[in-house]
């Protein structure tokens, strides 16, 4: 039986699976929670779509419904990875915060948030 050779990907198809195999791996670190594997998967992820975004934006706009299908999947889960992440570093810093109360400087919350602040910022809308 004769296998027909399998066309080779265009620069547009290879970097959208490198981006979705990517974001896989990112998954999968943030499952086992290894701080540096996590570290290095997140700047993968953001090389590669930087690189997409730089290079391919011609063709997205001129993209087939099943590639934009994908590239909707490939939207979604940058959106649910970044809030993971989000979520993990509030988590981290609050476990430090127990562990060294007043000498971390929490970079996600803090001060700037405060109720009373974050309702100045609406006026008397919020009051």
């Amino acid at each position: 039986m004769n296998a027909l050779p399998q066309p080779t990907p265009t620069a547009f198809e290879a970097r959208l699976q490198r981006l979705e195999h990517l974001l896989g791996t990112l998954s999968a670190a943030m499952v086992a929670g290894e701080a540096t594997e996590l570290e290095q998967r997140s700047a993968d992820v953001r090389h590669a779509v930087v690189d997409f975004s730089q290079t391919c934006s011609n063709e997205v706009r001129h993209a087939d419904l099943d590639t934009q299908l994908r590239l909707q999947r490939v939207a979604t889960a940058l959106a649910r990875q970044r809030e993971n992440l989000l979520r993990r570093t509030v988590v981290v810093e609050r476990n430090l915060q127990s562990l060294l109360p007043g000498r971390i400087a929490a970079a996600s919350y803090g001060p700037a948030s405060s109720s009373a602040r974050a309702r100045a910022a609406y006026g008397a809308v919020a009051r």
